[in-house]
């Protein structure tokens, strides 16, 4: 078996890595950069097997947009959806439909001479999975993006339990080698953190979130709840959340009590437009986000601040700030990067909402990676022969926590038949 990473190998991000067996070519993962900067499929696109994709984020999906038709493409169904669902509410076509094999966990599925088996895997993103690759009587994993201590932080230890023993080499993400994972150290700590923020507020708190971080979601309405609020999403988190009930009927919707949407004012007119455009998509959803148990109107959260913690994009959130006029507490829940100016990921809505918040401005988040810890846990449970870096800033910090790791470039081929 061969290993080219394509790119991931010094950055976090952008991740795609071959594997390959004889004739049998494999992409895990097509993903764009997070700075920015162009990221392209290798120019021989055409000659590979198939493209599996890890989990719905752009820096392991956006390439699919020039996919080729010829190439297989394995994803799960939430994660393409999301991805779906972003491209409409951001101004873009939906994907034209295409062949696609509907990735389950432990269902394994043969790819030419490779058998590849998914294990789901706790990350911030729902429906994220690492892969196991077996031929010619070598294996290889291949991480993804994953951590301990999410929602679904027992997946982790019964990956453990799964995963063979000694196997030939592990590709092995590591986003957080070179640092901790902030003062919230896992999802329960963040829903606590945020009831405490709210705790202190009397008027409007406000929340700035991923909408398709379910474990986030999840927190939120937990947090809304057992702190006497209800919880206000635009019309895109609630579609989303929708979407991820393809998973569990016990995510958080807006047909549950303790849920509106704010369906009524100008940004969700563009919402609701987009949904309109393309309604084949959508079904009847528009239906239920004006059922009155449903519908929020701007007014409704100007003129009673503190029955809600309302969780819109930071765009969102800005304007009804300024319409309030009033004190509100703003809790950023997503990484920091996007706060430094000095960075190429600082957004600027995120900024804005910073300066408008002042001192009730509070970070009260938890990656959606592996600590340096639980990467070393894993390692000394699963034994690989070989660890191989990727998705991470600091490859070389690798060997001096696993003395079988072997350092690779972006483009470099690594064979195991030249390994013992």
């Amino acid at each position: 078996m061969r290993i080219i990473i394509h790119r991931g190998a010094d950055e976090i991000g952008a991740s795609c890595v071959e594997v390959a067996y004889g004739t049998t070519r494999i992409l895990l993962d097509a993903g764009t950069s997070l700075d920015g900067s162009v990221t392209v499929f290798p120019d021989d696109i055409n000659d590979y097997s198939a493209v599996i994709i890890s989990h719905g984020h752009q820096d392991h999906y956006g390439l699919l947009e020039s996919l080729p038709e010829s190439v297989e493409l394995y994803m799960g169904d939430v994660a393409w959806g999301f991805l779906q669902s972003l491209r409409i509410f951001t101004g873009q076509p939906p994907l034209a439909e295409r062949s696609r094999i509907c990735l389950k966990a432990e269902r394994p599925f043969k790819i030419g001479e490779i058998v590849v088996m998914p294990y789901l895997v706790d990350h911030s993103a729902p429906e994220a999975f690492g892969f196991l690759l077996s031929a010619g009587g070598r294996t290889i994993y291949y991480s993804g993006d994953f951590r301990a201590h999410g929602r679904k932080a027992k997946t982790f230890d019964y990956l453990c339990d799964r995963l063979p023993r000694e196997m030939d080499a592990v590709l092995l993400e590591g986003t957080l080698i070179n640092r901790g994972n902030s003062h919230f150290s896992d999802e329960s700590k963040v829903e606590e953190g945020i009831i405490d923020a709210i705790g202190k507020e009397e008027g409007l708190v406000c929340l700035s979130c991923s909408a398709q971080n379910i474990d986030r979601m999840v927190t939120a309405f937990r947090a809304a709840k057992r702190s006497g609020r209800v919880l206000a999403l635009d019309i895109y988190s609630a579609w989303i959340l929708r979407v991820a009930q393809k998973l569990s009927k016990n995510i958080p919707d807006i047909r549950w009590d303790g849920i509106r949407v704010l369906s009524h004012n100008k940004v969700a007119l563009g919402q609701y437009r987009k949904i309109k455009q393309n309604s084949g998509f959508f079904g009847d959803f528009v239906r239920e986000l004006y059922h009155s148990d449903n519908e929020l109107w701007e007014k409704d959260i100007v003129d009673s601040p503190s029955r809600y913690l309302l969780k819109l994009s930071d765009f969102g959130l800005a304007h009804i700030l300024q319409k309030l006029r009033k004190p509100s507490t703003v809790i950023y829940s997503q990484w920091s990067g996007y706060l430094d100016h000095d960075s190429s990921a600082y957004n600027e809505p995120a900024g804005a909402l910073k300066a408008l918040a002042g001192e009730r401005f509070y970070e009260i988040h938890t990656s959606g990676h592996a600590t340096k810890e639980d990467l070393e846990r894993f390692v000394s449970q699963i034994l690989p022969k070989t660890v191989i870096p990727v998705h991470t800033n600091h490859k070389h910090m690798f060997g001096a926590l696993f003395s079988q790791t072997i350092v690779l470039d972006d483009g470099e081929v690594f064979d195991l038949a030249a390994t013992t």
